[in-house]
């Protein structure tokens, strides 16, 4: 029975990757990781500074570029708060490339200092979704 497993694998290719050598799995993953997109903003968060309650929207927008070596598409983000509205490219940014994604803040009805975040996720191989700030004060 041992003699025909031992055959099986040698006719099918399969053996035990010899010392210092890793496996043809190992290798496909480590391949796809190495091909992946990687998402680099120019900075973490923004200070919108003093806002009027009850006033004008404010908008930051941060670069970002794609650092990778495939293909980036921002699936989704996730606002902290209901104040905050998010736009992004829609379509893939491509390695090199750069894109912007646009943080709206709206004060509503409270006063005093605010520090929300939005997270963005994406096609990237860590997938951890990225995460960018923004702060500021709302005065009446």
């Amino acid at each position: 029975m041992y003699r025909i497993i031992i055959a099986a694998a040698i006719v099918l290719g399969i053996t035990a990757p010899a010392a210092g050598q890793q496996s043809p799995v190992h290798i496909a993953a480590q391949t796809r990781q190495e091909q992946a997109p990687e998402l680099t903003f120019d900075r973490q968060e923004h200070d919108f500074g003093t806002l009027h309650f009850r006033g004008e929207a404010r908008t930051a927008a941060f670069t970002f570029t794609n650092t990778g070596s495939a293909p980036l598409v921002i699936t989704r983000t996730e606002q902290s708060c209901t104040c905050l509205s998010v736009s992004y490219p829609r379509k893939p940014v491509m390695p090199g490339e750069s894109g912007t994604l646009e943080i709206t803040y709206t004060p509503k009805n409270e006063t005093g200092p605010f520090n929300n975040n939005v997270k963005i996720y994406s096609n990237t191989g860590s997938g951890r979704p990225a995460v960018v700030f923004v702060r500021g004060e709302v005065v009446k």
